[in-house]
């Protein structure tokens, strides 16, 4: 990983229109992730969490302001570009884990592989390692519908990291999952931070997921309210 991989907001404001009526969902953020860190945006539904890895990860682009990676403007590359970048660039885990239902875990695994064009036999070596690494050697031939919310969830995260991106981006990653569970998919996602650098940041407001963040960013209506490093 390039060790000077950074995400800086600046002055970044999203207004979206609901029925007519504008709805600022951030208003003038200013926001740095280094490298390698294991951050949490933390804030009640409505504070601005998810917009913001939206806009970090080419999924929407901001009303006002910049979204700089590596110190380039991120809205100012092409479509292409941005789909390029969220292809390798970014590995997404989101709340409704979004499997392809008629895939298996290997398979769901492979497919961004597929799209950035990795031979078979890199595919499946590389889906194979990620799927034992998050605990599940015996559902590599199970689809979704066939899994349990948790044993979902360990797929997403394999997918996610499976192109070697450079930050994974988790939207309330344990709103679906039993306490057991969301804690134990937090230590992988620990334990992923330490092995291979990945830069994690989260949207949620689960107490747990908060306490064991390395940095706390607290966002309320739009906006940061304040950080603590723990």
């Amino acid at each position: 990983m390039m060790k000077d991989f950074q995400i800086q907001l600046v002055g970044v404001s999203k207004v979206y229109h609901a029925n007519g009526l504008p709805v600022r969902a951030l208003d003038g953020i200013a926001l740095t992730v280094n490298a390698g860190e294991f951050a949490v945006l933390a804030g009640p539904s409505g504070s601005g969490k998810s917009t913001i890895l939206h806009l970090i990860g080419a999924l929407d682009r901001p009303t006002e302001g910049k979204v700089f990676i590596e110190g380039d403007d991120l809205y100012a590359r092409s479509r292409e570009g941005l789909a390029a970048f969220r292809l390798n660039k970014i590995g997404f885990v989101f709340q409704a884990y979004n499997l392809i239902p008629v895939l298996t875990a290997r398979e769901n695994v492979e497919y961004p592989l597929l799209l950035q064009r990795i031979e078979k036999k890199e595919r499946l070596r590389r889906s194979e390692e990620l799927l034992l690494h998050v605990g599940l050697k015996a559902q590599m031939s199970k689809r979704p519908g066939e899994m349990s919310g948790g044993q979902q969830q360990r797929v997403a995260v394999a997918r996610a990291l499976a192109t070697k991106p450079q930050v994974v981006l988790a939207d309330e990653p344990t709103a679906n999952l039993d306490s057991h569970t969301g804690s134990a998919l937090i230590d992988l996602f620990r334990e992923l931070n330490d092995q291979y650098k990945v830069t994690f940041l989260f949207a949620s407001h689960d107490a747990m997921v908060i306490s064991r963040a390395h940095r706390v960013i607290h966002l309320k209506d739009g906006r940061v309210e304040g950080e603590e490093i723990q």
